[in-house]
Protein backbone atom coordinates (compact mmCIF):
# COMPACT_ATOMS: atom_id res chain seq x y z
CA UNK A 1 0.00 0.00 0.00
CA UNK A 2 1.38 3.38 -0.99
CA UNK A 3 0.53 6.00 1.62
CA UNK A 4 0.38 9.04 -0.61
CA UNK A 5 -3.05 10.65 -0.33
CA UNK A 6 -4.37 7.73 1.73
CA UNK A 7 -6.18 7.98 5.05
CA UNK A 8 -5.27 5.18 7.40
CA UNK A 9 -6.96 4.46 10.73
CA UNK A 10 -3.87 3.45 12.69
CA UNK A 11 -4.01 1.40 15.88
CA UNK A 12 -2.69 2.92 19.10
CA UNK A 13 0.92 2.02 19.86
CA UNK A 14 -0.25 0.08 22.94
CA UNK A 15 -2.80 -1.93 20.94
CA UNK A 16 -0.30 -2.57 18.16
CA UNK A 17 2.35 -3.85 20.56
CA UNK A 18 -0.16 -5.99 22.47
CA UNK A 19 -1.14 -7.62 19.15
CA UNK A 20 2.43 -8.52 18.15
CA UNK A 21 4.54 -8.98 21.28
CA UNK A 22 3.70 -12.65 21.83
CA UNK A 23 4.29 -13.73 18.23
CA UNK A 24 7.07 -16.25 17.68
CA UNK A 25 10.06 -15.26 15.57
CA UNK A 26 8.63 -17.21 12.63
CA UNK A 27 5.14 -15.69 13.01
CA UNK A 28 6.57 -12.17 13.25
CA UNK A 29 8.81 -12.67 10.23
CA UNK A 30 5.84 -13.93 8.18
CA UNK A 31 3.74 -10.95 9.26
CA UNK A 32 6.48 -8.54 8.19
CA UNK A 33 6.88 -10.27 4.83
CA UNK A 34 3.12 -10.39 4.19
CA UNK A 35 2.86 -6.69 5.04
CA UNK A 36 4.77 -5.89 1.85
CA UNK A 37 1.64 -6.70 -0.15
CA UNK A 38 -1.05 -5.85 2.43
CA UNK A 39 -0.45 -3.98 5.71
CA UNK A 40 -3.28 -5.79 7.50
CA UNK A 41 -1.96 -9.17 8.57
CA UNK A 42 -3.91 -11.41 10.95
CA UNK A 43 -6.11 -8.42 11.80
CA UNK A 44 -3.13 -6.23 12.75
CA UNK A 45 -2.34 -3.03 10.84
CA UNK A 46 1.41 -3.06 10.28
CA UNK A 47 3.42 -0.13 8.93
CA UNK A 48 2.93 0.51 5.24
CA UNK A 49 5.66 0.85 2.62
CA UNK A 50 6.62 3.91 0.61
CA UNK A 51 6.58 3.59 -3.16
CA UNK A 52 9.10 1.18 -4.65
CA UNK A 53 10.92 4.09 -6.34
CA UNK A 54 11.73 5.68 -2.97
CA UNK A 55 12.77 2.33 -1.51
CA UNK A 56 15.07 1.62 -4.46
CA UNK A 57 16.47 5.15 -4.40
CA UNK A 58 17.32 4.71 -0.72
CA UNK A 59 18.99 1.29 -0.71
CA UNK A 60 18.92 -0.25 -4.17
CA UNK A 61 15.91 -2.56 -3.90
CA UNK A 62 12.39 -2.70 -2.56
CA UNK A 63 9.59 -4.84 -1.21
CA UNK A 64 10.25 -8.32 0.10
CA UNK A 65 13.98 -8.14 -0.65
CA UNK A 66 14.23 -5.02 1.54
CA UNK A 67 12.19 -6.59 4.32
CA UNK A 68 14.23 -9.80 4.29
CA UNK A 69 17.44 -7.78 4.51
CA UNK A 70 16.18 -5.83 7.52
CA UNK A 71 15.02 -9.05 9.24
CA UNK A 72 18.44 -10.65 8.69
CA UNK A 73 20.16 -7.57 10.12
CA UNK A 74 17.83 -7.55 13.14
CA UNK A 75 18.56 -11.23 13.82
CA UNK A 76 22.31 -10.68 13.60
CA UNK A 77 22.26 -7.68 15.95
CA UNK A 78 19.88 -9.36 18.40
CA UNK A 79 22.06 -12.47 18.53
CA UNK A 80 25.17 -10.38 19.13
CA UNK A 81 23.42 -8.40 21.89
CA UNK A 82 22.58 -11.67 23.64
CA UNK A 83 26.17 -12.88 23.20
CA UNK A 84 27.42 -9.59 24.68
CA UNK A 85 25.14 -10.17 27.70
CA UNK A 86 22.94 -7.19 26.83
CA UNK A 87 19.90 -9.03 25.46
CA UNK A 88 17.15 -7.18 23.65
CA UNK A 89 14.22 -6.33 25.90
CA UNK A 90 10.99 -4.42 25.38
CA UNK A 91 11.90 -1.73 27.94
CA UNK A 92 15.24 -0.85 26.38
CA UNK A 93 15.63 2.08 23.99
CA UNK A 94 16.79 1.61 20.40
CA UNK A 95 18.17 4.34 18.17
CA UNK A 96 18.07 3.66 14.43
CA UNK A 97 20.70 6.10 13.16
CA UNK A 98 20.13 7.00 9.52
CA UNK A 99 16.64 5.53 9.63
CA UNK A 100 15.67 6.48 6.08
CA UNK A 101 12.02 5.54 5.57
CA UNK A 102 12.09 3.21 8.60
CA UNK A 103 12.83 -0.18 7.14
CA UNK A 104 15.43 -1.28 9.72
CA UNK A 105 13.20 -0.28 12.68
CA UNK A 106 10.37 -2.62 11.69
CA UNK A 107 11.67 -6.01 12.87
CA UNK A 108 12.56 -4.47 16.25
CA UNK A 109 8.97 -3.49 17.04
CA UNK A 110 8.14 -6.88 18.56
CA UNK A 111 11.25 -7.09 20.77
CA UNK A 112 11.57 -3.44 21.81
CA UNK A 113 8.37 -1.58 22.61
CA UNK A 114 7.71 0.65 19.58
CA UNK A 115 7.48 3.72 21.83
CA UNK A 116 11.12 3.02 22.75
CA UNK A 117 12.35 3.07 19.14
CA UNK A 118 13.73 6.32 17.78
CA UNK A 119 14.68 6.78 14.15
CA UNK A 120 17.25 9.54 13.52
CA UNK A 121 17.35 10.80 9.95
CA UNK A 122 19.01 13.92 8.48
CA UNK A 123 16.90 13.95 5.29
CA UNK A 124 13.57 15.71 6.03
CA UNK A 125 11.88 13.97 3.08
CA UNK A 126 12.76 10.58 4.51
CA UNK A 127 11.56 11.59 7.98
CA UNK A 128 8.20 12.66 6.57
CA UNK A 129 7.93 9.39 4.65
CA UNK A 130 8.90 7.31 7.69
CA UNK A 131 6.32 9.06 9.86
CA UNK A 132 3.57 8.56 7.29
CA UNK A 133 4.42 4.86 6.93
CA UNK A 134 4.91 3.99 10.59
CA UNK A 135 3.25 5.95 13.40
CA UNK A 136 4.27 3.36 15.99
CA UNK A 137 7.91 4.55 16.04
CA UNK A 138 9.26 8.06 16.66
CA UNK A 139 11.21 9.51 13.72
CA UNK A 140 13.26 12.64 14.33
CA UNK A 141 14.90 14.94 11.81
CA UNK A 142 18.45 15.46 13.03
CA UNK A 143 21.84 16.68 11.98
CA UNK A 144 24.09 13.75 11.00
CA UNK A 145 26.91 15.19 13.13
CA UNK A 146 27.05 15.48 16.92
CA UNK A 147 25.66 16.72 19.15
CA UNK A 148 22.22 15.11 19.02
CA UNK A 149 19.04 16.13 20.80
CA UNK A 150 19.18 13.02 22.98
CA UNK A 151 20.57 13.04 26.49
CA UNK A 152 23.81 11.17 27.07
CA UNK A 153 23.29 7.49 27.88
CA UNK A 154 19.57 7.67 27.01
CA UNK A 155 19.65 4.74 24.55
CA UNK A 156 20.59 1.11 25.03
CA UNK A 157 21.18 0.13 21.40
CA UNK A 158 22.28 2.06 18.35
CA UNK A 159 21.89 0.45 14.96
CA UNK A 160 23.03 1.90 11.67
CA UNK A 161 22.61 -0.06 8.45
CA UNK A 162 24.40 1.16 5.34
CA UNK A 163 24.77 4.66 6.74
CA UNK A 164 28.40 5.49 6.01
CA UNK A 165 27.88 5.03 2.27
CA UNK A 166 25.47 8.00 2.43
CA UNK A 167 27.88 10.33 4.24
CA UNK A 168 30.54 12.58 2.80
CA UNK A 169 34.19 12.14 3.84
CA UNK A 170 34.05 15.03 6.36
CA UNK A 171 31.07 13.48 8.17
CA UNK A 172 32.69 10.06 8.45
CA UNK A 173 35.67 11.57 10.28
CA UNK A 174 33.65 13.33 12.99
Amino acid sequence: MNVQNAHIDWMSVADFYAAIKHKTDAEWEQMLLKSVADPVVNGVLLPVFPGSDLQTETHGHSGEVSMRESIAYFNEVRNYAAFAEHPVHEERVLLDFGAGWGRISRPWMRSVHPSNIIGFEPNPRRVAQARSCNPYVTFIHTNPLPPSRLADESVDYVVAFSVFSHLDEYSTRK
